[in-house]
């Protein structure tokens, strides 16, 4: 019972680090949905075409944040074009 009660001090992650888990976070998120799909291909095939294409990568991370990000909740139409940049950098 004492293990339990022990406290762990909080670890601080550095913001690199931090923006790098986010980035696998939100790729491995979209590799499981596409693997959902009637697409024959594996986790890892499109894990690795992201790692071949990591402009377009990078593009479907900008476009989790421009449709996700609560800061842009105040401004709609500012979502929205962020939103439709980043649709464009994918196509």
């Amino acid at each position: 019972m004492g293990r339990l009660n022990r406290a762990r001090p909080i670890r601080r992650i550095d913001p690199d680090r931090r923006t790098r888990l986010a980035r696998d976070f939100v790729l491995g998120a979209y590799g499981r949905y596409l693997e959902q799909t009637d697409l024959p291909l594996s986790l890892y095939r499109i894990q690795a075409i992201l790692l071949d294409h990591s402009k377009t990568a990078r593009a479907l991370v900008d476009l989790f944040h421009a449709q996700f990000d609560p800061a842009l909740t105040d401004d709609p139409s500012r979502r929205t074009n962020l939103v439709e940049q980043c649709l464009s950098a994918v196509e």
